[in-house]
């Protein structure tokens, strides 16, 4: 598929339930020892199978904002999928998350979702336009334990998004997350994961008991499949950033 601006997606019904009710919940692995003290970006705290990218650790989060910058993703087959997203929740308090982002398929198909789990994803119900290089703002806000609000806007286009959430189960507000996921497939197993190149989150922005902070301090994770890692993520003031490793 062409790297133009999305209009469809291939199969509507299908990659749809390939975002099922359990493709962006987190499942830790261990913790890893070999932080790098050298540079301003912290990596490689701990590993999951799913998720990589950054955490900030807390109480009390209802608001989270970063700007991704679409990669340019082609080639692989539509098989292979990626997803970057922001969210509240799914790590240390993993009964519910309210996350939005995009998934971009190893043939260049492209779509915006939202989600509160465990609730299904769900794409927003008008499509997002957005092709390979756009920056677009996710953000995430919760009025309550129970009702928020996702959006995701286009820089570009200045297309915005939004999706209302009313009585759903409630978040423990314990984590926010900007994460770049393997995604669980409609057929219960991670799709394999596209060669996204890098996937940087800018304006990172999250708000809770300890006031408005950005991804300095947070927590990193990094996928690892079957004894490797296949993510390197860090972040600094200016965000975070997970590189792809063969």
């Amino acid at each position: 598929m062409s790297l133009a601006a999305y209009t469809d997606i291939k199969g509507w019904n299908q990659i749809a339930g390939s975002i099922n009710c359990y493709s962006h919940r987190a499942c830790a692995l261990d913790s890893a020892s070999d932080v790098d003290k050298n540079g301003s970006i912290q990596k490689r705290s701990s590993t999951s199978d799913a998720w990589g990218g950054a955490m900030q650790q807390g109480t009390g989060w209802y608001y989270v904002e970063g700007t991704v910058t679409v990669p340019y993703v082609s080639g692989q087959g539509s098989n292979y999928a990626v997803s970057a997203w922001v969210g509240i929740d799914g790590w240390s308090c993993n009964n519910a998350i309210l996350q939005t982002g995009i998934n971009i398929y190893g043939d260049g198909t492209l779509g915006g979702w939202t989600q509160w789990y465990p609730s299904p994803s769900k794409w927003y119900d008008t499509r997002l336009s957005f092709q390979a290089g756009d920056n677009i703002r996710m953000t995430v806000s919760a009025s309550s334990a129970t009702d928020g609000t996702t959006t995701l806007t286009n820089l570009r286009t200045g297309q915005t998004v939004t999706q209302q959430w009313y009585g759903m189960a409630p978040i423990c507000g314990n984590t926010a997350e900007w994460i770049v996921e393997d995604f669980t497939g409609y057929d219960g197993y991670h799709v394999p994961l596209a060669n996204f190149g890098s996937i940087p989150f800018y304006n990172t922005v999250a708000s809770g008991n300890r006031g408005n902070v950005n991804a300095v301090g947070a927590d990193i994770v990094n996928i690892v499949v079957n004894g490797r890692y296949k993510t390197d993520c860090g972040s600094n003031q200016n965000g975070v950033q997970c590189n792809y490793l063969n």
